[in-house]
Protein backbone atom coordinates (compact mmCIF):
# COMPACT_ATOMS: atom_id res chain seq x y z
CA UNK A 1 0.00 0.00 0.00
CA UNK A 2 1.05 3.57 -0.72
CA UNK A 3 0.74 6.18 2.35
CA UNK A 4 -1.08 9.28 1.29
CA UNK A 5 0.40 12.01 4.06
CA UNK A 6 0.03 14.90 1.63
CA UNK A 7 -3.50 14.50 0.78
CA UNK A 8 -4.90 14.10 4.19
CA UNK A 9 -2.70 16.95 5.17
CA UNK A 10 -4.16 18.96 2.12
CA UNK A 11 -7.40 17.75 3.48
CA UNK A 12 -7.41 19.00 6.62
CA UNK A 13 -5.87 22.12 6.46
CA UNK A 14 -8.55 22.52 3.75
CA UNK A 15 -11.61 21.60 5.51
CA UNK A 16 -10.71 22.26 8.82
CA UNK A 17 -13.07 25.17 9.53
CA UNK A 18 -15.83 22.64 8.13
CA UNK A 19 -14.93 19.70 9.99
CA UNK A 20 -14.77 21.43 13.62
CA UNK A 21 -18.41 22.10 12.77
CA UNK A 22 -19.07 18.77 12.80
CA UNK A 23 -21.25 17.70 16.19
CA UNK A 24 -18.17 15.66 17.45
CA UNK A 25 -15.45 18.97 15.97
CA UNK A 26 -11.71 18.41 14.93
CA UNK A 27 -8.58 19.46 16.88
CA UNK A 28 -6.67 20.77 13.25
CA UNK A 29 -3.39 20.95 15.91
CA UNK A 30 -3.20 17.23 17.20
CA UNK A 31 -2.59 14.88 14.90
CA UNK A 32 -2.19 11.33 16.76
CA UNK A 33 -0.40 9.26 14.02
CA UNK A 34 -0.93 8.17 10.52
CA UNK A 35 -1.17 4.75 9.16
CA UNK A 36 -1.26 3.48 5.63
CA UNK A 37 -4.39 5.11 3.88
CA UNK A 38 -4.60 8.30 6.54
CA UNK A 39 -4.35 9.71 9.62
CA UNK A 40 -5.97 10.33 12.97
CA UNK A 41 -6.84 13.94 14.42
CA UNK A 42 -8.23 14.11 17.91
CA UNK A 43 -11.54 15.79 17.98
CA UNK A 44 -13.34 18.12 21.00
CA UNK A 45 -14.79 15.45 22.64
CA UNK A 46 -13.02 12.56 25.06
CA UNK A 47 -12.79 9.17 23.41
CA UNK A 48 -13.43 10.08 20.36
CA UNK A 49 -11.15 10.95 17.20
CA UNK A 50 -10.89 11.74 13.57
CA UNK A 51 -9.59 9.68 11.11
CA UNK A 52 -8.90 11.03 7.08
CA UNK A 53 -8.42 8.66 4.79
CA UNK A 54 -8.35 7.84 1.17
CA UNK A 55 -9.52 4.00 1.78
CA UNK A 56 -12.62 3.23 -0.09
CA UNK A 57 -13.66 0.15 1.61
CA UNK A 58 -13.23 1.61 4.96
CA UNK A 59 -15.31 4.37 4.35
CA UNK A 60 -17.79 2.31 2.97
CA UNK A 61 -18.14 0.19 5.98
CA UNK A 62 -17.99 3.18 8.54
CA UNK A 63 -20.95 4.07 6.41
CA UNK A 64 -22.76 1.23 6.77
CA UNK A 65 -21.83 0.58 10.71
CA UNK A 66 -22.48 4.22 12.00
CA UNK A 67 -25.91 3.71 14.22
CA UNK A 68 -25.54 0.26 14.14
CA UNK A 69 -25.43 -2.12 17.56
CA UNK A 70 -23.11 -4.40 16.25
CA UNK A 71 -23.22 -7.66 18.68
CA UNK A 72 -19.95 -7.57 20.90
CA UNK A 73 -18.59 -4.36 19.61
CA UNK A 74 -15.35 -5.55 18.44
CA UNK A 75 -15.60 -3.45 15.82
CA UNK A 76 -14.95 -0.32 16.79
CA UNK A 77 -17.88 2.09 17.05
CA UNK A 78 -18.35 4.82 14.30
CA UNK A 79 -20.44 7.99 15.10
CA UNK A 80 -19.93 9.86 11.29
CA UNK A 81 -18.88 9.78 8.03
CA UNK A 82 -18.57 12.55 5.46
CA UNK A 83 -16.77 13.08 2.06
CA UNK A 84 -14.61 15.43 2.16
CA UNK A 85 -13.56 15.83 -1.46
CA UNK A 86 -10.55 15.23 -3.91
CA UNK A 87 -7.19 16.33 -2.97
CA UNK A 88 -3.57 15.79 -4.50
CA UNK A 89 -2.24 15.46 -8.48
CA UNK A 90 -3.74 12.25 -8.77
CA UNK A 91 -7.91 13.51 -6.86
CA UNK A 92 -7.74 10.58 -4.42
CA UNK A 93 -10.77 10.69 -2.41
CA UNK A 94 -10.39 11.21 1.16
CA UNK A 95 -13.20 10.93 3.57
CA UNK A 96 -14.08 11.96 7.64
CA UNK A 97 -14.72 9.11 9.72
CA UNK A 98 -15.40 9.80 13.68
CA UNK A 99 -14.85 6.76 15.50
CA UNK A 100 -14.20 5.78 18.85
CA UNK A 101 -10.54 6.17 20.13
CA UNK A 102 -8.36 3.02 21.12
CA UNK A 103 -5.74 2.03 23.12
CA UNK A 104 -2.36 0.78 21.51
CA UNK A 105 -1.58 -2.94 21.97
CA UNK A 106 2.22 -2.56 23.03
CA UNK A 107 0.61 -0.13 26.20
CA UNK A 108 -1.45 -3.34 27.24
CA UNK A 109 -0.67 -7.57 27.82
CA UNK A 110 0.22 -9.27 24.77
CA UNK A 111 -3.04 -11.02 22.80
CA UNK A 112 -1.57 -14.54 23.29
CA UNK A 113 -3.66 -17.08 21.45
CA UNK A 114 -5.77 -14.66 19.91
CA UNK A 115 -2.89 -13.88 18.00
CA UNK A 116 -2.49 -17.44 16.31
CA UNK A 117 -6.57 -17.71 15.70
CA UNK A 118 -6.45 -14.70 13.82
CA UNK A 119 -3.72 -15.57 11.42
CA UNK A 120 -5.91 -19.06 10.81
CA UNK A 121 -8.90 -16.58 10.06
CA UNK A 122 -6.73 -14.91 8.09
CA UNK A 123 -5.32 -17.53 6.12
CA UNK A 124 -8.95 -18.95 5.64
CA UNK A 125 -10.41 -15.63 4.11
CA UNK A 126 -7.67 -16.11 0.95
CA UNK A 127 -8.78 -19.17 0.51
CA UNK A 128 -12.82 -17.74 1.05
CA UNK A 129 -11.25 -15.08 -1.62
CA UNK A 130 -10.29 -17.26 -4.18
CA UNK A 131 -13.23 -19.26 -4.03
CA UNK A 132 -15.50 -16.28 -4.40
CA UNK A 133 -13.70 -14.85 -7.21
CA UNK A 134 -15.49 -14.50 -9.94
CA UNK A 135 -18.69 -16.02 -9.06
CA UNK A 136 -21.52 -14.26 -10.11
CA UNK A 137 -19.88 -11.72 -12.06
CA UNK A 138 -18.73 -14.40 -14.86
CA UNK A 139 -22.21 -13.47 -16.26
CA UNK A 140 -21.19 -10.27 -17.71
CA UNK A 141 -18.33 -11.98 -20.49
CA UNK A 142 -18.13 -14.99 -22.13
CA UNK A 143 -14.86 -15.63 -20.31
CA UNK A 144 -12.57 -14.65 -23.60
CA UNK A 145 -8.91 -16.36 -23.46
CA UNK A 146 -7.33 -13.21 -22.46
CA UNK A 147 -9.91 -12.59 -19.35
CA UNK A 148 -8.78 -16.23 -18.42
CA UNK A 149 -5.30 -15.34 -18.55
CA UNK A 150 -5.67 -12.40 -16.33
CA UNK A 151 -7.24 -13.95 -13.86
CA UNK A 152 -4.82 -17.08 -13.89
CA UNK A 153 -7.90 -19.92 -14.64
CA UNK A 154 -7.46 -23.15 -15.04
CA UNK A 155 -9.86 -25.25 -17.18
CA UNK A 156 -11.56 -26.56 -14.76
CA UNK A 157 -12.38 -22.57 -12.64
CA UNK A 158 -13.59 -21.91 -16.38
CA UNK A 159 -16.14 -24.71 -16.24
CA UNK A 160 -16.80 -23.90 -12.40
CA UNK A 161 -18.02 -20.43 -13.28
CA UNK A 162 -19.74 -20.69 -16.10
CA UNK A 163 -21.93 -23.38 -14.21
CA UNK A 164 -22.61 -20.51 -11.69
CA UNK A 165 -23.07 -17.90 -14.52
CA UNK A 166 -26.68 -16.65 -13.86
CA UNK A 167 -26.49 -17.88 -9.54
CA UNK A 168 -26.50 -14.28 -7.83
CA UNK A 169 -23.21 -14.83 -5.22
CA UNK A 170 -25.38 -14.44 -2.47
CA UNK A 171 -27.17 -17.46 -3.55
CA UNK A 172 -24.26 -18.98 -4.08
CA UNK A 173 -22.77 -18.62 -0.16
CA UNK A 174 -26.39 -19.46 1.09
CA UNK A 175 -26.24 -22.91 -0.76
CA UNK A 176 -22.53 -23.56 0.45
CA UNK A 177 -24.08 -22.54 4.60
CA UNK A 178 -26.85 -24.67 3.73
CA UNK A 179 -24.51 -27.74 2.58
CA UNK A 180 -26.59 -28.52 -0.44
CA UNK A 181 -25.25 -31.13 -2.25
CA UNK A 182 -24.70 -30.39 -6.24
CA UNK A 183 -23.09 -31.92 -8.76
CA UNK A 184 -21.02 -30.94 -11.44
CA UNK A 185 -18.63 -27.97 -11.89
CA UNK A 186 -21.03 -25.80 -10.25
CA UNK A 187 -21.17 -28.30 -6.82
CA UNK A 188 -17.42 -28.22 -6.73
CA UNK A 189 -17.16 -24.34 -6.24
CA UNK A 190 -19.92 -24.86 -4.10
CA UNK A 191 -17.95 -27.06 -1.85
CA UNK A 192 -14.94 -24.93 -1.74
CA UNK A 193 -16.78 -21.54 -0.92
CA UNK A 194 -18.40 -24.03 1.94
CA UNK A 195 -14.66 -25.35 3.29
CA UNK A 196 -13.29 -22.13 3.26
CA UNK A 197 -16.15 -20.21 5.52
CA UNK A 198 -15.94 -23.20 7.71
CA UNK A 199 -12.62 -22.54 7.79
CA UNK A 200 -12.91 -18.86 8.51
CA UNK A 201 -15.84 -18.69 10.99
CA UNK A 202 -14.02 -21.70 12.92
CA UNK A 203 -10.95 -20.09 13.55
CA UNK A 204 -13.53 -17.24 15.27
CA UNK A 205 -15.14 -18.98 17.17
CA UNK A 206 -11.51 -20.55 18.92
CA UNK A 207 -11.69 -16.78 19.62
CA UNK A 208 -15.09 -16.88 21.98
CA UNK A 209 -13.05 -18.77 24.86
CA UNK A 210 -10.54 -16.06 24.87
CA UNK A 211 -11.71 -13.32 27.84
CA UNK A 212 -9.91 -10.99 25.40
CA UNK A 213 -11.15 -11.71 22.26
CA UNK A 214 -14.31 -12.91 22.91
CA UNK A 215 -16.28 -9.08 21.87
CA UNK A 216 -14.06 -9.12 18.32
CA UNK A 217 -14.78 -13.17 17.79
CA UNK A 218 -18.30 -12.16 18.19
CA UNK A 219 -18.85 -9.39 16.26
CA UNK A 220 -16.56 -10.44 13.21
CA UNK A 221 -18.82 -13.75 13.22
CA UNK A 222 -21.84 -12.07 13.44
CA UNK A 223 -20.25 -10.04 10.17
CA UNK A 224 -19.44 -12.98 8.11
CA UNK A 225 -23.10 -14.08 8.62
CA UNK A 226 -24.16 -10.80 6.77
CA UNK A 227 -21.23 -11.37 4.06
CA UNK A 228 -18.47 -9.55 5.28
CA UNK A 229 -15.61 -10.78 5.70
CA UNK A 230 -12.18 -9.10 7.16
CA UNK A 231 -8.53 -10.34 5.59
CA UNK A 232 -6.46 -7.83 6.91
CA UNK A 233 -6.80 -8.79 10.62
CA UNK A 234 -2.66 -8.07 11.91
CA UNK A 235 -2.11 -6.86 14.94
CA UNK A 236 -1.74 -3.50 13.64
CA UNK A 237 -5.03 -3.14 13.10
CA UNK A 238 -5.59 -4.22 16.62
CA UNK A 239 -6.48 -1.90 19.63
CA UNK A 240 -7.95 -2.12 23.24
CA UNK A 241 -11.70 -0.75 23.98
CA UNK A 242 -10.72 3.35 25.39
CA UNK A 243 -13.38 2.19 28.16
CA UNK A 244 -13.59 -1.16 29.98
CA UNK A 245 -13.39 -3.73 29.82
CA UNK A 246 -10.51 -2.86 27.36
CA UNK A 247 -11.21 -5.67 24.86
CA UNK A 248 -9.73 -6.59 21.84
CA UNK A 249 -11.42 -3.92 18.78
CA UNK A 250 -10.55 -3.93 15.41
CA UNK A 251 -10.07 -0.16 14.10
CA UNK A 252 -9.23 -0.52 11.32
CA UNK A 253 -12.22 -2.19 9.63
CA UNK A 254 -11.89 -2.05 5.66
CA UNK A 255 -13.67 -5.41 4.39
CA UNK A 256 -11.78 -7.13 1.60
CA UNK A 257 -14.84 -8.91 0.83
CA UNK A 258 -18.66 -8.12 1.11
CA UNK A 259 -21.90 -9.10 -0.57
CA UNK A 260 -23.45 -6.56 1.57
CA UNK A 261 -23.70 -3.31 -0.48
CA UNK A 262 -21.19 -1.21 0.80
CA UNK A 263 -21.48 2.22 -1.01
CA UNK A 264 -18.09 5.05 -0.26
CA UNK A 265 -19.64 7.24 -3.03
CA UNK A 266 -23.14 7.54 -1.79
CA UNK A 267 -21.52 9.23 1.42
CA UNK A 268 -22.81 13.15 1.78
CA UNK A 269 -20.36 15.78 1.93
CA UNK A 270 -19.15 18.02 4.66
CA UNK A 271 -22.39 20.36 5.93
CA UNK A 272 -21.21 23.82 4.15
CA UNK A 273 -20.38 26.56 6.29
CA UNK A 274 -23.16 28.83 7.56
CA UNK A 275 -23.17 32.71 5.97
CA UNK A 276 -21.54 35.22 8.41
CA UNK A 277 -23.99 37.03 10.62
CA UNK A 278 -22.98 40.22 9.31
CA UNK A 279 -23.57 39.91 5.65
CA UNK A 280 -27.13 37.89 6.53
CA UNK A 281 -28.30 40.97 8.30
CA UNK A 282 -27.62 43.14 5.69
CA UNK A 283 -29.27 40.57 2.98
CA UNK A 284 -32.93 40.46 5.38
CA UNK A 285 -32.94 43.97 7.40
CA UNK A 286 -34.72 47.25 6.19
CA UNK A 287 -34.84 48.83 8.93
CA UNK A 288 -32.40 51.02 8.32
CA UNK A 289 -33.36 51.87 4.94
CA UNK A 290 -36.66 53.06 6.70
CA UNK A 291 -35.04 55.29 9.20
CA UNK A 292 -33.08 57.53 6.02
CA UNK A 293 -36.67 57.80 4.38
CA UNK A 294 -38.05 59.45 7.54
Amino acid sequence: MVIYPGEVTAAAATAGADLARVRHGFDPTRRLGCGNMGCVWASSRPGVVVKLTTDWDEAAFAAWATGKRLPGAGVVRYHAVFHVGRFGNAGHHVWALWRDAIRPLESTASPGDAQAALAGAQAAHGDLQRALHLVGTSRYFDLEPWRQAYYHLEKGEVAELSALRSTPPDEVVAMARAGRPARGPGGRRIARIRKALLAYEGALDRLLDMPMAAALGTTLLHLSGRNIWFGDLKLDNLGRRWLPPHDLVLHDAAPDLALEPLDADAIPGLPTSPAPPGRRWLRTSRRPRERRAR
